[in-house]
């Protein structure tokens, strides 16, 4: 039986309580710089203990684990609720941001298959009962560090993207924002439309098929090529990538979906001048594919 909607707020919230008592959830300490770049003013998050954490699943580094699968079985302790017949919702051990959660299918599929309406009625059932962002990273160069198909949710009302998305901007409708200088697509919509997760899961799922179709995302052998998804209650943006890290003057840096929302993870506060002097527009330019 799915929890009810109203209820996901206060159980992440009694959840992460029980874990961080049983110490199995260990939440990064980081500090925020905004830098800027127009038109996006990012968030910068640095955290210098972070590459020393023998980390089980990292997701939001897109750092890769060791091998196994940690959703088969998941820990009971991260256990947050069940969302559907198909999907979970649980801790992301090594939070950057309180709250932070995984929408985890019960039984196996690949991270980097074609997602169902399944996925995006779970995840629509989690933004309806807690405002975020929610994301997945479709591969390893995409940023994922697990095969096991999860999307994740990080409760931010505003992120630094939503910028991009003006009021003026058409609704329901798939496009490219000039602003962005690499292939992507991407759509506004109404927040009613979260009135109802399985309407917002349908049109959800609709809009990044077409979406996918735009930026050239083409399913082979039953995979997708590497991409990130990003969805808001007012927006989503599809994005095929290149490479996984940023390589410059402050070393190699993972980028993840996090990342076109405008918000990036630097593993040592030594990486800030260098990414100042690149240019965080150009670095997310750097590891995707430009617009011809």
């Amino acid at each position: 039986m799915p929890t009810p909607l109203a209820d996901l707020a206060p159980l992440i919230r009694e959840a992460s309580s029980r874990a961080l008592v049983a110490g199995a959830l260990q939440p990064i300490e980081t500090e925020e710089e905004w830098i800027d770049d127009r038109p996006v003013p990012f968030i910068v998050r640095w955290a210098s203990s972070f590459t020393h954490r023998n980390a089980k699943h990292v997701t939001s580094s897109g750092a890769a684990g060791p091998a196994g699968n940690p959703f088969l079985p998941f820990d009971p302790v991260m256990f947050v609720a069940d969302l559907s017949s198909t999907h979970v919702l649980l801790l992301n051990k090594f939070p950057v941001y309180e709250g932070h959660v995984l929408i985890v299918t019960r039984q196996f599929a690949e991270q980097e298959s074609m997602l169902e309406v399944a996925d995006f009625y779970a995840l629509a059932r989690t933004l309806v009962s807690v405002p975020g962002v929610g994301f997945l990273n479709g591969g390893p160069l995409a940023g994922a560090s697990q095969p096991h198909r999860h999307m994740q949710m990080i409760p931010i009302d505003r992120l630094p993207a939503d910028v991009l998305f003006a009021e003026t901007m058409p609704t329901g409708r798939v496009t490219e924002l000039s602003a962005l200088p690499f292939v992507h697509a991407c759509a506004r919509f109404d927040t009613g439309m979260f009135d109802d997760a399985a309407t917002a899961a349908a049109c959800l799922h609709e809009l990044f098929r077409e979406a996918c179709a735009v930026a050239a995302i083409r399913e082979e052998g039953g995979r997708l090529p590497p991409y990130n998804l990003i969805v808001t209650r007012r927006w989503l943006l599809v994005v095929p990538r290149r490479f996984d890290a940023w390589q410059g003057g402050g070393g190699r840096l993972p980028l993840n979906a996090m990342s076109f929302a405008g918000v990036i993870l630097a593993r040592e506060r030594s990486q800030q001048a260098a990414l100042r002097a690149a240019g965080l527009m150009k670095l997310l330019a750097a590891i995707t594919y430009p617009r011809i």
